[in-house]
């Protein structure tokens, strides 16, 4: 007898076989368990009072085996190996119609998903990510006048709201004669010697942004700009994604940006001009993409505020007038309708521009100078090569090589040309700093900011063109899941490295209050790092040790005493040595040996009393 008639003879009754099928989809089921857990590394859920862990793939593999060696054993003798054969091409065909089936389903769904849900469902959605990521910022933003650059724009919006530009400065006309000018102007200020004043160094757009909320709101509500401006950032992306290629490349373009590390690291951070610049901008590039006069004033008006807010990246300008200007050829009129939001355009940039060169003269006294020192200072060929090497690996890495498909997206789309100047506008943010002081760290990426809108919108457009490609069933879950996994990625690499952990920079507050509280009013603090925050706090006077001679402290301690004021110093950790070396072996160094009058949390910042120095 064959063994097929074996089989036959032995499963006439069906109970056999129908206990070897089970064991043979038991044994399926294992090994697919099995694999999961490999993938996954171990899942666990609970049931009311039960809790089911698999932590590990050997125990649903040992089941695997043993389903398939019962399997086997209750196979007809003689005929095992057809009867497991069959058994898996049933298991074949049956899983093979229940995919195909339920395949069917999920493409008639993708089609009602992509066709029937309202088109004012990805802006909502786009809406909410943005209303998200401004209680990001209220929640995790670091609300202190950190460091130079933050503290640099809130003590500019506190002029504004003054209505002063210059603030003159205690001792400086009595010690000019020992000590530099620089001496007596705290981080991101700049000495007038002439004057004997100090004048910002940063640019005026979001300290004039925060002064109108302090105004509104009081002191602190000038931190509420940055978290607020990160939400516009998302709507700008947003909307140029959506002007390029549709609502659902919109909705992921909104997606792509709040997950950014280097987006997330300054929404979190002190208030720095980066986010404001980079909603300024994206404001400007999506009202260029729309035709009419209206958007392109309010094109204008985006890229002059851009302009204020960062005015080293004026030249990006150039980028949508160009485009207006392609139209304009294109048209063959200089008198149609391109001609006239060309001219709507530059006409809405003029102000800002002719502010900002006014700005320039009454504070640093040429229109063409900066607070931030000469170009050539700034900007030097040398400094192209680390540059070029440094921001394009970091911006993969934080963004994973995803980012490079915002080069194919002009290629993608019907409106190439627009799409290009997107991503010409994204590689002139980084030749702006391509020559520019090199760094070595990675939330530098912070420069690059205001080419981020663009680039992801982009990136987003390319995703999901590519996405609508695929064959019908798996547009949607190729885009949502690519979406996904690069979200999943950038938050983890923004958390891998401290992006929410800010309550390190609450150290400048902390230091500024303890000497608004124990310090008397006439204390002058020779500081390097707090020189701004400190004033911020406590309104006291401040001296950099680290612009001031050596041989010259001596004296400069005891002519601030004779002036009926009293001496301090306030150094952190990392400064002390630094300091120490600094004085070397100066009568004020047997003040530092003596212990600190205080020792604050967070940064070890140590305050020590200099009134016996000298003496």
């Amino acid at each position: 007898m064959l063994p097929s008639d074996t089989l036959k003879a032995t499963e006439s009754g069906g109970a056999t076989a129908r206990l070897r099928r089970g064991l043979v989809v038991l044994a399926a089921m294992s090994l697919i368990w099995a694999v999961v857990v490999m993938l996954t590394g171990g899942i666990g859920f609970r049931y009311g009072p039960i809790f089911f862990s698999s932590r590990g793939p050997r125990n649903p593999l040992i089941l695997a085996v043993l389903f398939a060696m019962l399997a086997c054993v209750i196979a007809p003798a003689g005929a095992k190996r057809v009867a497991l054969m069959r058994d898996g091409m049933w298991l074949g065909r049956g899983t093979g119609s229940l995919v195909l089936r339920w395949w069917r389903r999920w493409v008639r769904f993708e089609s009602w998903l992509v066709y029937r849900i309202p088109a004012r469902a990805p802006a909502m959605l786009a809406a909410i990510v943005a209303v998200g990521v401004v209680a990001l910022g209220f929640k995790e933003g670091a609300f202190v006048a950190a460091g130079a650059d933050a503290w640099g724009y809130l003590g500019q919006a506190d002029l504004w709201a003054h209505g002063t530009l210059r603030v003159e400065q205690p001792l400086m006309r009595e010690l000019v004669a020992g000590i530099p000018p620089d001496a007596l102007a705290p981080l991101a200020y700049r000495a007038l010697p002439d004057r004997m004043e100090v004048v910002p160094a940063v640019g005026p757009g979001l300290s004039l942004i925060m002064a109108l909320f302090q105004i509104v709101g009081g002191r602190d509500a000038a931190f509420y700009v940055l978290p607020l401006s990160a939400g516009v950032a998302i709507i700008a992306a947003y909307l140029i994604a959506l002007r390029i290629a549709g609502r659902w490349s919109g909705l992921a373009a909104a997606g792509l940006l709040t997950a950014s590390p280097s987006f997330l690291f300054q929404l979190t951070s002190s208030p720095m001009s980066d986010i404001p610049a980079a909603a300024w901008w994206g404001l400007s590039l999506a009202s260029a993409l729309r035709e009419s006069r209206r958007a392109a004033l309010g094109a204008g008006l985006a890229a002059g505020a851009a302009v204020l807010t960062r005015p080293n990246l004026a030249p990006l300008v150039a980028i949508p007038g160009a485009l207006f200007l392609w139209e304009i050829w294109r048209e063959r009129s200089v008198a149609g309708p391109s001609a006239q939001r060309f001219v709507v355009f530059a006409a809405g940039i003029t102000p800002f521009v002719a502010a900002i060169a006014a700005l320039n003269a009454y504070w640093y006294g040429s229109p063409f100078d900066s607070g931030y020192g000469s170009l050539g200072d700034l900007y030097r060929w040398t400094n192209a090569w680390p540059n070029l090497t440094r921001y394009p690996r970091w911006l993969i890495e934080s963004q994973t090589p995803l980012v490079l498909l915002a080069f194919a997206a002009p290629f993608l789309v019907r409106q190439r040309a627009r799409a290009t100047m997107l991503v010409v506008f994204a590689c002139a943010v980084l030749a702006c700093y391509v020559t520019y002081i090199p760094f070595d760290a990675w939330w530098f990426l912070r420069f690059l900011l205001p080419a981020y809108p663009p680039l992801l919108a982009l990136t987003a457009v390319a995703l999901v063109s590519i996405a609508s490609r695929v064959p019908a069933g798996m547009r949607v879950v190729t885009a949502a899941l690519v979406v996904g996994l690069t979200v999943h990625y950038c938050v983890a690499y923004a958390t891998a490295r401290a992006t929410f952990l800010t309550e390190g920079e609450q150290k400048y507050a902390i230091a500024g209050r303890y000497v608004a509280e124990h310090l008397p009013e006439r204390a002058v603090l020779f500081t390097m790092q707090h020189s701004g925050s400190v004033r911020y706090y406590s309104g006291r006077v401040t001296l950099r040790w680290d612009r001031t001679p050596v041989d010259k402290l001596d004296w400069t301690v005891a002519e601030i005493e004779r002036r009926g004021y009293v001496p301090y110093a306030l150094v952190e950790d990392w400064e002390d040595d630094m300091w120490r070396e600094l004085i070397g072996a100066r009568t004020v160094l047997p003040a530092l040996t003596r212990p600190p009058i205080a020792t604050l949390p967070l940064g070890n910042v140590r305050i020590y009393d200099l009134r016996s120095a000298g003496r």
